[in-house]
């Protein structure tokens, strides 16, 4: 008996201890595991991979003057579990950030959470004061903004960039990973109280290129206001214009309206956001009538001293269709009084007494049909049909209508003219490498389109409202109907003036559409053309004052 009690006793206390055995093993494994997990926790909670903003470059004008920069303000948080801070902490906070202390309190008192704004958009004279106190548990985070000194009067050029510095739009965007540069980051190691222990790895930041654009910021807010205020006398839906300059093909100005001011990012509309100078397609009207005038001396199809009749004011054409003039002329005209006057039958009958169909492979060299700057989002190339294949289709072109453009198209079209025929093409980054000028027409036939246009601004002209006193101005009125659902309404209209001063020594192009002003304003000698001086007399004045 004593035997078999001792065995069994010797059994279970080897099986307790085996027991224990296991429970120790076990136990230390969990309590191993456990280290492990505080280790690992702490490692990616601690160990932070920062990123180093790159500075984006600015938007300058052709003189150097800021028209997209960015500005730094700073956004200030605490951890309200991690927050510690002494009645003096308490106080300057109270003090700088504006608050009521017992709001800062309910601020700093949410234990529930771990992320709480205090102040954001905060001065730099502010974040001195805060980072004086040298408390790790305040916590400063830059913010860089983009601020475009112009407001709205350069918005639809220069574009937008969203919250990350990202260009969205216009020029931002066209040139958005030149002025982006790269990004740096730093790799630390951080104590559960958020200090700063090691220093791991670091790659600094690139900073983007600054962009200098050939804008003109005097003449940008100038042509802006002159639209602007166009818009709102003749409660036209739109407008658009632009300035070129005649030697060099820059593009001092390009303005629309209505427009958005970039400063202020709310309640902002695609409509008023589009650079409509680029985006916008229309049937150009009579400002379409000098190439064809052009094209007819050019190729010698038509004299200058030839007349022309037009005094039934329409011509049938053999398809049945009819085109009609709005002023009848009383006696045969001159090539000068077709464009003088905008005499649709006269150039409709020029056109086709011995038809001009190579007139419409003219149109591409000239900068219609094909984008003109490609770098500005929502350009559009326009429409040029491949063909003209009746009289009629033909008679339409020469005035305007079967082809599609822009306001840029239209003002590089009009500087052959003011160039000797000579297209020199538009630009808009300054210093930029662009395409070789190529000759368009005859020297002498565009001396010639220069005194006819010159005619149009005169007495008896359908566009003297664009004359400027003690300057000659060549240019060309032009009136046309929008597309509607069914085919052109004849109560919606887009006016125009296109044109170029001095006659005798051009300086400047300048090109101003309306789009759906009221009634009264429906012809582009009402409507465009007083824009056009502003305009003109703007620039003129403003290159006399620099020279």
């Amino acid at each position: 008996m004593k035997s078999s009690c001792l065995w069994r006793y010797y059994l279970i206390a080897t099986i307790n201890i085996v027991i224990l055995l296991c429970v120790a093993i076990s136990l230390s494994r969990v309590v191993y595991d456990a280290n492990d997990i505080i280790k690992l926790r702490t490692s990616q909670v601690y160990k932070r991979k920062v990123v180093l903003p790159a500075d984006r470059g600015d938007i300058l004008d052709r003189n150097g003057h800021l028209l997209a920069g960015t500005s730094i303000n700073y956004l200030i948080w605490v951890d309200p579990v991690e927050f510690e801070a002494s009645s003096e902490d308490i106080n300057l906070l109270v003090r700088v950030l504006g608050l009521d202390e017992e709001a800062l309190l309910l601020k700093i008192n949410q234990m529930d959470k771990r992320y709480v704004v205090l102040a954001k958009g905060v001065s730099q004279l502010i974040y001195n004061e805060v980072s004086a106190l040298h408390n790790k548990t305040i916590h400063i985070d830059a913010i860089a903004n983009r601020i475009y000194p112009l407001g709205d009067a350069a918005s639809t050029v220069l574009g937008l960039v969203n919250d990350d510095l990202i260009g969205i739009d216009g020029i931002e965007l066209a040139y958005n990973n030149k002025m982006s540069g790269k990004n740096g980051f730093k790799e630390i190691l951080k104590d559960r109280h958020g200090h700063i222990v090691k220093y791991i790895s670091e790659e600094k930041p690139v900073s983007g290129r600054n962009i200098s654009l050939t804008l003109d910021s005097v003449l940008q807010v100038q042509a802006h206001k002159a639209l602007s205020d166009a818009v709102k006398k003749s409660n036209a839906k739109s407008a658009m214009a632009i300035i070129v300059h005649v030697g060099t093909g820059e593009i001092r100005a390009m303005v629309n309206a209505p427009t958005f001011d970039p400063n202020i990012r709310k309640d902002l509309s695609v409509e008023n956001i589009k650079n409509r100078v680029v985006t916008d397609m229309f049937e150009p009207g009579s400002t379409m009538k000098p190439f064809a005038m052009a094209h007819l001396l050019d190729t010698k199809v038509w004299s200058e001293s030839e007349l022309v009749d037009a005094t039934k004011g329409y011509m049938r054409m053999d398809d049945g269709n009819v085109v009609k003039d709005v002023h009848v002329s009383k006696e045969p005209i001159t090539m000068q009084q077709v464009i003088q006057k905008s005499s649709n039958v006269a150039v409709a009958k020029m056109m086709t007494r011995k038809p001009s169909f190579d007139f419409v492979d003219m149109l591409p060299k000239y900068g219609f049909c094909h984008k003109t700057l490609n770098e500005l989002p929502g350009e559009i190339n326009g429409v040029c049909h491949k063909n003209y294949d009746s009289l009629f289709a033909l008679s339409t072109l020469s005035f305007g209508y079967g082809i599609g453009v822009n306001t840029l198209q239209l003002a590089q079209a009009f500087s052959v003219f003011a160039n000797n025929g000579v297209l020199k093409p538009a630009f808009i980054e300054l210093n930029a490498v662009n395409e070789a000028p190529s000759r368009i027409i005859n020297s002498s036939v565009a001396k010639k389109m220069g005194e006819m246009l010159f005619s149009v601004s005169k007495i008896g002209g359908t566009g003297r409202k664009a004359s400027l006193n003690g300057i000659n101005v060549a240019g060309k009125t032009g009136t046309s109907y929008l597309v509607g659902k069914n085919g052109y309404d004849h109560s919606k209209h887009l006016s125009s003036f296109v044109g170029y001063a001095p006659v005798e020594k051009p300086q400047f192009v300048v090109a101003v559409v309306m789009k759906e002003p009221d009634y009264a304003y429906r012809y582009g000698g009402v409507a465009a053309a007083p824009v056009f001086a502003q305009m003109m007399s703007a620039a003129l004045g403003y290159e006399d004052n620099r020279s």
